[in-house]
């Protein structure tokens, strides 16, 4: 019987020693799980492996002889099936409670995953959030950039519009210029033709139309530059860009050479109006004077007109008389040749009335010759007139001697 325990105690000694091997090792397990989540699980491990190293040191020393021998003074079967028993529950008691720290360790990974995917979806928001604004920024950003760019062609565009009606009004000045120059032209052309018998006149006027030809190239020239700085300043309107000088056709240079020369040529065309002015109130001077003269000279005329055709009527009155007595005379000597009486007496009788009757004749012939001189007179009178022909010396001495003062 004793030899029976002894057998049962050698053969459980090793189950024994198993089985707390076993329960250290779930029990260090199991704390393990737990010191791992707090970082403590290397001081255990290394207990624990002093504690083998102490139970494998020790169990070569257990000799069987000895074994058998310290059967006979432990516990009797019983107790070890009660120990076995207590063990088996501390074994399932363990097991219990790793698999509940296992339960918990599943679901504190659970957790942690959850948590970690709830950070990561939170983070995810985030990002997603951060990335909605950042283009809520960008868009806010690109319409403030739309809005200074929009207001930026506005103030540029103001200011080419500035420039535009700026230039608009040179193009307009320099179209008038070039209009009124053309046009004046032709009036000076008829006051030209006005005076066509001054030479002073022409003199004055062609210089001054010629520069009035200059002027109008010159303003052409300008207007065209101007025009053509329109197209191009209209060209920018609404792209947000200024002109630069390599944009336009014309230089600076060439429009500042076409500017001087029409002042310079518009300043000529005042000297050379004043001049044309000044020679035509000369010419109008002279005309009028001429006028003066021409009415004295017509109203002197006229007058001279007026008393020789009262000479010629009074030398036709002397006429007339002396054509009567001449007839008389005619009559009275013809009557003393048919009267009946001497010859003697006849031909004295004759005698006597041939002077008288020559004088009539004489009369009649210097009456006839001084008309025929008034008539003829009279027509350098009509000449002296219309045209201003002068009156001779003989002639002024004559009409002097009918007692007429020229």
């Amino acid at each position: 019987m004793n030899e029976k325990i002894k057998q049962k105690g050698f053969i459980k000694t090793p189950l024994l020693i198993a089985i707390i091997s076993l329960l250290i090792t779930v029990s260090v397990v199991t704390t393990g799980v737990v010191l791992y989540k707090q970082g403590k699980l290397t001081p255990l491990i290394a207990s624990v492996s002093q504690v083998f190293q102490k139970t494998e040191e020790v169990e070569p020393e257990i000799k069987p002889e000895e074994s058998g021998m310290g059967q006979e003074q432990t516990l009797s079967e019983e107790m070890i099936q009660e120990e076995y028993s207590q063990i088996a529950q501390e074994l399932e008691q363990a097991k219990l409670q790793n698999e509940e720290i296992e339960r918990a360790r599943q679901e504190a990974e659970q957790e942690a995953e959850k948590a970690k995917t709830e950070a990561k979806r939170l983070k995810a928001e985030q990002e997603t959030q951060k990335l909605v604004e950042q283009q809520r920024q960008e868009e806010l950003k690109q319409e403030q950039t739309e809005e200074e760019k929009i207001a930026n062609i506005k103030i540029i565009d103001e200011g080419l519009s500035q420039l535009i009606s700026e230039t608009q009004e040179r193009a307009d000045i320099f179209s008038q210029a070039k209009d009124e120059a053309d046009s004046f032209i032709s009036t000076v052309r008829n006051t030209m033709n006005k005076y066509s018998d001054s030479s002073l006149i022409q003199q004055s006027g062609q210089q001054l139309i010629d520069e009035l030809n200059n002027l109008s190239f010159i303003a052409g020239k300008l207007l065209s530059i101007e025009n053509s700085r329109i197209r191009t300043i209209s060209s920018f309107l609404g792209s947000g860009n200024i002109p630069s000088s390599n944009d336009f056709l014309f230089s600076k240079l060439e429009y500042d050479n076409y500017f001087d020369q029409y002042n310079i040529s518009d300043a000529k065309i005042d000297s050379l109006i004043e001049i044309l002015v000044s020679n035509e109130k000369i010419v109008l001077d002279e005309k009028l004077q001429e006028k003066e003269e021409e009415i004295q000279r017509k109203e002197k005329a006229t007058q001279i007109k007026e008393q020789l055709i009262t000479v010629i009527q009074e030398i036709d009155s002397r006429l007339a008389v002396l054509d009567n007595q001449i007839k008389e005379k005619e009559a009275e000597i013809e009557n003393e040749r048919n009267r009946l009486a001497p010859m003697s007496i006849i031909e004295a009788r004759i005698a006597q009335l041939i002077p008288e009757y020559n004088a009539l004749i004489n009369q009649w012939n210097s009456l006839l010759n001084t008309r025929e001189k008034v008539v003829t007179l009279s027509y350098k009178v009509d000449d002296y007139f219309n045209y201003g022909t002068p009156f001779s010396a003989t002639d002024r001495a004559f009409l002097l001697s009918l007692g007429i003062s020229f």
